[in-house]
């Protein structure tokens, strides 16, 4: 039905509920309803949410300490600033959202949040945000082994990343995602993880200074066989900031086409990194294959295939003060 009343109660309400079905349902909530949310399970397990459709929300479907829920084949659409498409919180775990479409227009409005959930599975959604900041899937501190896999992400806005990894979250897997982000944001941004998983996506980003991946700060980050094109300028491949650590870069293809915009960019203090087997090419002026920044000590960089055809590009650049870093067998050319 359609809710016009001021409130801030959720719209459905499922309170210590146990193998419930919420299902074929339509709740369009009008603007003055802030705070309202369409769909709510609240310490509610074992439960099935199926074939809603849900508009102008806080929350489309909010999962609050709640187990072993299957979030599937819904509809949201959600205009409201600082909102969720899907909300899953407060030690929410093993809680499967698959086949949703979620779009969302308002700043700070994400597709799907997860914050202190654990375990769950985020499995061949689509996701469409236009909002500033607005990004796809965010995963917040102090959340863990969650399996991000198959979801088709677009994202609009500035600084609307495709997935963000936000704080000390760890053990999460993104496999096989398709992520397009055509504002400013980046295809995955990870601060602060730990031993994170990111294998076999494929990132498309064309904003200026927007990252196919950018990491900032972390250790054990296992990146695989993705595909990454950029055409932004300035937007490299894979961004790894100060502080990065004991992380793997292995076997992906990066291609990018804006200026400045190295393929694989090492900041200060990146230490003890393999970046081994990887393809990359760039094409324009002063957008080096590789650089590692002054103060990256101990990285392994070691059979790439490396292609830059930008005048004043260099194959790999190790700056002044970068120390003990191995780089052999690398296939190198340069137009």
């Amino acid at each position: 039905g359609i809710i016009n009343e001021t409130f801030t109660a959720p719209a459905i309400y499922a309170l210590n509920g146990y193998n419930l079905t919420i299902k074929g349902t339509n709740v369009t909530i009008s603007y003055k309803n802030a705070a309202a949310d369409a769909i709510q399970l609240f310490r509610t397990n074992y439960s099935l949410v199926v074939n809603n459709t849900i508009l102008n929300s806080f929350v489309g479907v909010n999962l609050t300490n709640s187990y072993h829920n299957n979030v599937t084949d819904n509809s949201v659409n959600i205009s409201k600033d600082a909102s969720y498409g899907i909300l899953i919180h407060t030690l929410s775990q093993n809680n499967s959202i698959t086949a949703n479409r979620i779009v969302t227009n308002g700043t700070n409005s994400h597709g799907i949040n997860i914050f202190r959930g654990i375990n769950n599975s985020i499995i061949g959604n689509y996701i469409n945000t236009s909002g500033s900041s607005a990004n796809g899937i965010l995963v917040s501190t102090p959340s863990g082994s969650n399996a991000i896999i198959n979801n088709v992400i677009f994202t609009k806005g500035t600084t609307a990343d495709g997935i963000q990894l936000s704080g000390a979250v760890s053990n999460n897997t993104l496999q096989g995602n398709i992520i397009n982000a055509s504002g400013t944001g980046r295809g995955i941004y990870i601060n602060q993880g730990i031993n994170n998983t990111v294998i076999s996506n494929s990132i498309n980003t064309t904003g200026g200074s927007a990252a196919g991946i950018r990491f900032d700060s972390g250790v054990g980050l296992n990146f695989s066989s993705n595909l990454i094109r950029t055409t932004g300028a300035s937007s490299y491949g894979i961004y790894l900031l100060a502080g990065v650590n004991g992380s793997s870069f292995i076997a992906n293809t990066i291609v990018t086409t804006g200026s400045s915009a190295d393929g694989f960019f090492l900041d200060l203090r990146s230490t003890y990194n393999n970046i081994e087997g990887n393809t990359i090419n760039t094409t324009s002026s002063s957008a080096d294959g590789i650089t590692a920044q002054a103060f990256s000590f101990n990285n392994n960089i070691t059979a790439n295939i490396i292609n830059t055809t930008g005048g004043t590009a260099n194959g790999i650049l190790i700056q002044t003060g970068s120390q003990y870093n191995n780089i052999t067998r690398n296939i190198i050319g340069t137009n």
